[in-house]
């Protein structure tokens, strides 16, 4: 039977790049003018804690594993800001992480903060716990609408420029929060940088100062800063296609249409 497609007007955690939006909206129209059924989706409530899941299971060790396989080799220098700080020890940590619960008003920095950390089992366990719960909500929302596909942006930016990473991690929360639920999942590039098409004047771009540190939109200040029109013209950006778990062979059935629709 033909696929339902799905997708959403406000993505969890962040919002996105007019360009990576664009990828979005820019398929959503092919489908329907191409007779697809397409449907307007809301993600559950706390889906954007995924985000902070992934930092929490990531740092779980104290990223001694990480460590260790990396002790031979040269640390990147962009790496090594994200790195220090995950050296340090939880009770430092801890006086960080109640400062940056003193000085910053974006709660979902403060959360990351918190977030990397050295775990004993028993707060490794409930973690998980809150993950299959938020994926068994997530999975029950699409199977009442009847979706098949659910189409979402890769990431915050079309690309990062070389060294940002430490800077804005974060902007691939779209991608690593798939990883903890376990779906099946397709990217396709979609469009390109258009500067006619993908600039919202005195946001995107928009320069970062000092002051942005204290507001309660940091991370999406952060990620404004980085993009860069005149750099990025003609840079591709994709979409995410997500299907049900065991249910690959549509994730690509579902690529294949998507991409026939942008050849014509």
């Amino acid at each position: 039977k033909p696929l339902v497609y799905a997708y959403s007007t406000k993505f969890p955690f962040m919002d996105v790049s007019p360009i990576c939006k664009r990828s979005v909206t820019d398929t959503i129209e092919r489908l329907r003018s191409n007779g697809h059924k397409v449907i307007q989706y809301e993600f559950p409530e706390n889906f954007e804690k995924l985000a902070y899941y992934f930092y929490k299971i990531m740092s779980a060790d104290g990223w001694e594993f990480y460590f260790e396989k990396l002790k031979k080799e040269p640390v990147e220098k962009n790496l090594r800001p994200l790195l220090n700080y995950a050296a340090l020890p939880n009770w430092i940590k801890s006086i960080a992480s109640w400062i940056s619960g003193l000085l910053l008003k974006d709660c979902r920095a403060i959360e990351i903060i918190k977030s990397i950390s050295k775990k004993d089992v028993y707060s490794l366990h409930k973690i998980q716990i809150e993950i299959d719960e938020i994926s068994r909500n997530f999975r029950e929302s699409i199977d009442i609408l009847g979706i098949d596909i659910l189409i979402m942006p890769v990431h915050v930016l079309p690309a990062t420029p070389i060294g940002s990473f430490s800077d804005i991690h974060f902007c691939a929360a779209h991608t690593f929060m798939w990883n903890l639920l376990n779906q099946p999942i397709g990217t396709l590039s979609i469009s390109s940088f258009d500067l006619s098409k993908d600039i919202v004047k005195d946001v995107w771009p928009r320069k970062f100062i000092f002051s942005d540190i204290f507001s309660n939109n940091l991370l999406d200040l952060a990620a404004q800063n980085f993009y860069n029109p005149e750099n990025a013209i003609g840079l591709p950006s994709g979409i995410q296609l997500i299907g049900k778990a065991n249910e690959d062979e549509k994730v690509i059935e579902a690529m294949i249409v998507i991409e026939k629709l942008f050849k014509k």
